[in-house]
């Protein structure tokens, strides 16, 4: 994987049409028996490039679905490009950290797995899609 954020000389393999926008959902499996099984929120990612990097925003809007407990916000931290997909690593604002692979792009739409760490907690699994918005 050739990385894109982390390092402001690295060449992008970014396409620039994936700079914007893109809103859609995240869902997440049951992670004990306790738990609310097929937890849904709304997200946006948000891709700004400026000369050779990536970086962004990600948000859980609680407009539809509630957001999870440190799903509220954070930023792109890495995007690293794979020859058929992208590995987006973000940074939540409370410390937590999620990772967001693709597993496919197509005509302004993206969807993958993610794996989100709480700080101090265990991993919860999911999948994501998004489209973009503008």
């Amino acid at each position: 994987m050739q990385r894109l954020i982390s390092d402001p000389n690295c060449r992008l393999n970014w396409n620039s049409t994936q700079t914007g926008v893109w809103t859609g959902n995240l869902t997440f499996s049951c992670v004990s028996a306790r738990s609310r099984c097929l937890k849904q929120q709304d997200i946006a990612f948000t891709f700004f490039q400026q000369e050779t990097s990536v970086s962004g925003f990600y948000q859980c809007s609680s407009k539809d679905h509630p957001c999870v407990a440190h799903q509220y916000g954070g930023r792109i931290v890495r995007v690293e490009s794979a020859p058929r997909g992208l590995l987006i690593k973000v940074k939540m604002n409370d410390g937590a950290s999620c990772r967001f692979g693709t597993v496919a792009q197509e005509r302004g739409e993206m969807r993958g797995v993610c794996i989100c760490n709480e700080v101090g907690g265990k991993p919860e699994r999911g999948w994501w899609q998004v489209r973009r918005a503008y």
